[in-house]
């Protein structure tokens, strides 16, 4: 007789309904939908970052991870919260996303920036000194090097923002002293003056120590740069032999330009320029009242260059022709000798 097995030792089978509700289904939970931006340059971050250092506001950002790799941001200036956004795919996505949506609502906040006592040693751009456009000081300072025969004044420029300024500018040559004129503390609006202002602190020391009492000095000028009719000028023949300074082109024409300015007794020309729509402009080079008076033929705008594309070419341009200017000027003495 076979042996049937016995089912009293199995669990007992209970229905799929019971089953069911002792047992309830729990689906798993749904990943979060999170957000990307297309282009995060960080600009809009930047921007904000800027915004609230110019209000002396301080931005507190928070972030929660509901789920992985998902991030809500919070937005908090000084205890008051502006909003919250999320979740995004990267924390980066999320300070962007906030930082371009809450810029607009700092102006509502008041400007908690202490001001700076207002000083010469602390103001953000120096008062421009009366002084500063009386002469061409960086002309000058060329003319004493060269005519030393050392090599040109080291000019050392930087700027806290290269639109707004303000810029800085410090020089050396040798036989400065240590410490370089000018100032890294004192700024100007434009990299112009700051240059002018170092190389008139050089001149003015160079003057001060007896090195440069024939050059700026001259007893026959007036304030204003015209001949004074007690103190005739003398010629150039008595400064100089003109027949004798033997100038032969070589290097740049800007330098061909600048040798015979020094040969011929001149300041160095400035340039003043004109934008034009694009990259266009106008140029031209003027001098001193002081070589005005000597020479007629250097009044007013000289050598100007009209509608030319990029500055660079432009003063290539008027350099060519200052140098037209300055050769008749030569061989007119030379003549006259």
């Amino acid at each position: 007789m076979e042996d049937v097995p016995s089912y009293r030792s199995q669990p007992a089978l209970i229905p799929m309904v019971d089953f069911e509700m002792a047992n309830p289904y729990t689906p798993p939970p749904s990943r979060l939908q999170t957000l990307r931006l297309e282009d995060n340059s960080g600009i809009h971050a930047s921007n904000f970052h800027v915004a609230c250092q110019e209000k002396g506001l301080t931005p507190h950002f928070t972030f929660r991870e509901p789920a992985q790799g998902a991030f809500i941001i919070t937005l908090s200036i000084d205890g008051q919260k502006l909003d919250e956004l999320g979740p995004y795919a990267s924390k980066k996505d999320a300070k962007e996303a906030i930082c371009k949506l809450c810029v607009a609502r700092l102006g509502a906040f008041d400007n908690r920036k202490k001001r700076k006592s207002v000083s010469p040693e602390t103001d953000a751009f120096a008062m421009v000194p009366a002084t500063l456009n009386e002469e061409n000081w960086t002309s000058t300072l060329l003319e004493y090097c060269q005519g030393n025969k050392l090599p040109q004044a080291t000019y050392t420029e930087s700027c806290t923002h290269p639109s707004r300024g303000p810029h800085f500018c410090t020089v050396r040559f040798p036989g400065s002293p240590i410490t370089p004129f000018g100032s890294t503390t004192l700024g100007f609006k434009n990299k112009k003056d700051a240059k002018k202002a170092a190389s008139m602190d050089a001149v003015l020391w160079l003057r001060g120590q007896g090195k440069l009492e024939e050059i700026g000095n001259d007893q026959s000028m007036t304030l204003d740069g015209t001949a004074d009719p007690a103190n005739p000028l003398p010629t150039f023949h008595d400064a100089m032999d003109v027949n004798s300074c033997g100038i032969a082109p070589q290097g740049s024409i800007g330098k061909q330009v600048q040798d015979l300015c020094l040969a011929l007794g001149f300041s160095q020309p400035e340039f003043e320029i004109e934008p034009l729509a694009g990259a266009f402009c106008n140029l031209h080079a003027r001098f001193l009242p002081r070589d005005v008076a000597r020479e007629p033929r250097l009044a007013g705008p000289i050598a100007p260059v009209t509608n030319v594309f990029g500055k660079r070419v432009a003063k290539e341009e008027c350099w060519r022709e200052l140098l037209k200017i300055l050769e008749a000027i030569r061989r007119s003495r030379m003549h006259a000798g």
